[in-house]
């Protein structure tokens, strides 16, 4: 019951670290992966690769791969609608929190 206890209130900007030089390198991974300006764009495949010469995504050997570089989507991330780093941390948070 005391580690439930301890789930509900949890936030990851809190958590213990032994070394920390670890917390910049968690933060990160968790901003990775719980940004949804990272995720592709949603496709719809219909009979055309490119919609007046512009491609409508790109791929590599992979799959698909993001318009746009981690850099830009922090340049203009205030002025778009996706969360900040830390909406996204709350999101986390909620997600560890259950």
């Amino acid at each position: 019951k005391s580690m439930l206890d301890q789930m509900s209130h949890f936030d990851i900007r809190n958590a213990k670290c032994t070394l920390e030089s670890d917390r910049r390198i968690i933060m990160e991974q968790v901003l990775s992966l719980f940004d949804e300006a990272l995720e592709p764009p949603l496709s719809v495949t219909f009979d055309a690769s490119e919609v007046s010469g512009i491609p409508i995504y790109m791929k590599d050997e992979e799959g698909s791969i993001p318009l746009i570089s981690r850099d830009a989507i922090a340049e203009i991330r205030e002025i778009t609608s996706y969360p900040t780093h830390d909406e996204i941390i709350d999101q986390f948070n909620a997600f560890v929190r259950g």
